[in-house]
């Protein structure tokens, strides 16, 4: 599925990208951090959300990075 479609990335690329740069850490990297793995940037920020709930699925055992709220958005997902 195509989470950013400014940058045209999978939900795999952005899953896989956490898990890498999570692996040595016990906090969760922000979507900034994977899009920066990836080599991209955020555009629009509309699929910041879905990247988070990604992220946290991805490292369920992760805390938190502090000051960040990820329950806070709501988050829409629509079947393609």
């Amino acid at each position: 599925m195509i989470v950013c479609h400014c940058n045209c990335i999978l939900a795999l690329a952005i899953e896989q990208s956490a898990r890498a740069l999570g692996q040595f850490s016990t906090i969760a990297p922000t979507p900034e951090q994977v899009y920066g793995d990836l080599g991209v940037r955020p555009c629009c920020g509309g699929c910041l959300p879905l990247v988070e709930a990604i992220i946290s699925a991805a490292l369920p055992s992760h805390a938190q990075r502090p000051g960040t709220d990820r329950q806070a958005r709501p988050l829409l997902i629509a079947a393609e």
